[in-house]
């Protein structure tokens, strides 16, 4: 008897961590998002447009004036693939993807909406900072790739 009670005891605990996690989207709507912003830095908006497949969001000639009028670190070097946030904010998902590798304070982000977390049906820009703030906030935040914080700082072992 003691064994069924901890058998529905730990049943219990795992159903809810179980339900959550398959609310969250699986790792190709990151991979994805990183290709949009690779494509939308050899400025090829309308293969860009077309990879994220946005369900109603306007034209690729609308999307190409929103990264021109947005971005200006997209078009100076290589953008990074490696860091992407995904967090949830009311009844959709926002995926964070910093144009470069996010080690300062500020920095373009593009950002991709998803009510389904498959489908793509918007797109925006903030601030390295906004996003930040909005993935600490965020319980339900998933990280793709490490964030580096603040700055290091080397401390000696030796008194």
């Amino acid at each position: 008897m003691k064994r069924i009670a901890w058998l529905i005891a730990i049943m219990m605990m795992i159903a809810p961590l179980a339900a959550g996690a398959s609310d969250v989207p699986d790792g190709a709507l990151f991979e994805r998002g990183k290709e949009v912003l690779r494509l939308m830095s050899y400025r090829e908006y309308d293969r860009a447009f077309e990879k994220a497949a946005f369900t109603n969001e306007g034209t690729a000639r609308d999307f190409e004036r929103f990264a021109e009028e947005n971005f200006y670190d997209l078009f100076n070097g290589s953008v990074q693939r490696d860091v992407a946030a995904l967090c949830r904010s009311g009844d959709r998902w926002i995926l964070y993807i910093p144009v470069l590798a996010p080690n300062g304070p500020y920095g373009e982000v593009l950002c991709l909406t998803s009510r389904d977390g498959a489908n793509f049906d918007g797109y925006g820009c903030v601030d390295l900072t906004e996003m930040r703030a909005m993935a600490d906030g965020s319980p339900q935040t998933v990280w793709n790739g490490p964030i580096a914080g603040g700055e290091i700082i080397v401390e000696s072992d030796n008194p």
